[in-house]
């Protein structure tokens, strides 16, 4: 029998954005843990930006499909952090606020009885 305490919780921080000296490009950090006491399987963190900027480089398993960058990361163990980072080309003439908002999904990890 599971109880609240036993749960897999999952949760992630991005670090503030860096702009490149050139003012070209902008880099996002994140960290995503296991804070659960359990595995989380089927962890996926979602990343959008806005406005939609082309993105130029993800770390692995990351997967941009225009503004939506899905990281599928399978299974996580109780107390597991995950560091990622991308970096989006910012056109020359952007104007405004660019930024970053994510999701993370999971599931219980499947037990044998």
């Amino acid at each position: 029998m599971r109880t609240a305490s036993a749960a897999a919780r999952i949760e992630f921080v991005y670090s503030p954005p860096g702009i490149s000296e050139e003012g070209d490009k902008v880099t996002w950090h994140w960290t995503l843990t296991n804070i659960g006491d359990e595995t989380a399987d089927k962890v996926v963190l979602t990343d959008k930006i806005t406005p939609n900027l082309h993105v130029s480089a993800v770390d692995t398993p990351c997967t941009p499909t225009g503004n939506t960058i899905p990281c599928d990361y399978g299974t996580v163990a109780a107390g597991d952090q995950i560091e990622g980072e991308l970096v989006a080309d910012l056109p020359s003439d952007a104007q405004g606020t660019v930024q970053i908002n994510g999701s993370v999904t999971w599931e219980p990890h499947a037990t044998t009885s």
